[in-house]
């Protein structure tokens, strides 16, 4: 990902706290601008079924992310998706949703804001008590619940489980 995206990822992390939806994407859209990348936070219209996009015009980045979704995890997992297309330089626009780019993609999103070993040592005490999340969030320094949404998307916790340590737009 090099300087560039470490550099970036660190300031993303931050804006994961913020109270309110509306705070993010202002706070989202400020720091992608300093790397370049215009930011889109756009209606979803499910007719087109898309949930963010990465284009390039005229020398332009542009990234988008849709309002799908009620809680701000899928809001910055989609963020950091389509983040990753553009880190890995993967533009192809191809939409099958089991394909190489969008696994590697996906791969990328979940490993960004929860560092993959980190998340593994979590995982493996089997303690998903409300205290240990908010010790990890904070090791980390990744919002409490992106970590829930994680959980949950794993299965190592039930779909409606801490849903109050989760933020919803």
């Amino acid at each position: 990902q090099g300087i560039i995206g470490t550099k970036l990822f660190e300031e993303l992390k931050n804006n994961t706290f913020e109270k309110t939806l509306d705070d993010v994407v202002f706070k989202v859209k400020e720091t992608l601008r300093k790397f370049g990348i215009n930011f889109i936070y756009y209606d979803y219209d499910s007719s087109l079924k898309v949930q963010g996009f990465v284009a390039r015009s005229n020398d332009e980045v542009y990234l988008g992310v849709s309002n799908k979704g009620k809680y701000h995890d899928i809001f910055w997992f989609t963020l950091c998706h389509e983040l990753g297309h553009l880190l890995y330089g993967i533009l192809t626009f191809d939409y099958a949703i089991f394909d190489d780019e969008e696994k590697m993609a996906d791969s990328f999103a979940e490993k960004i804001l929860i560092d993959q070993e980190d998340y593994e040592a979590f995982i493996d005490k089997k303690n998903f008590t409300n205290n240990s999340i908010l010790e990890f969030s904070e090791k980390l320094n990744v919002a409490p619940g992106i970590i829930v949404g994680r959980l949950q998307k794993d299965k190592y916790i039930g779909p409606e489980t801490m849903n109050y340590l989760r933020k919803k737009a």
